[in-house]
């Protein structure tokens, strides 16, 4: 059974160390938490490692347009999470490129979801848009910028 659920939107070209260390001090140590995330590079992978490590996470969900993960995903994949048993994939209907299928994609997993989680290099409309209907639903957000941390 899930305790938590965490929805990523990673929107960062890099992920520092004390982003990451002030993620891990954000979230409590709370059993059985699963992580909903639809970027898949080195960077966030990396992070999604560090949460495993410190055992912040339990799960992780994949969401991806096509119908099977790429090779390239597959193999960052498989060295951030420890145990492959612990990666969901789920392939979007709603995935989209547009602006509009990006947001009502977010506003569906921001609903779902205990936490919203964002890493970002610039406030993007697609960021500040999902920050807010958070908000608006009272959910709790964690912003990471690359200048500064927000809480």
């Amino acid at each position: 059974m899930i305790d938590r659920t965490i929805y990523m939107l990673f929107r960062s070209q890099k992920i520092s160390e004390s982003a990451i260390q002030a993620i891990e001090t954000e979230l409590s140590t709370t059993p059985q938490t699963l992580l909903y995330f639809d970027i898949c590079t080195e960077q966030s992978v990396r992070l999604i490692r560090a949460l495993f490590d410190c055992h912040l996470l339990d799960s992780c969900c994949y969401l991806h347009e096509s119908a099977e993960i790429s090779d390239k995903e597959s193999n960052l994949l498989s060295q951030a999470i420890p145990n492959r048993s612990a990666l969901y994939d789920c392939c979007c209907a709603d995935f989209g490129k547009t602006s509009y299928m990006r947001q009502r994609r977010h506003k569906r997993f921001v609903e779902q979801s205990d936490y919203l989680l964002v890493i970002y290099d610039k406030p993007l409309a697609e960021i500040n848009n999902t920050i807010r209907y958070a908000a608006l639903l009272h959910k709790p957000v964690i912003q990471i910028s690359l200048d500064h941390l927000h809480f």
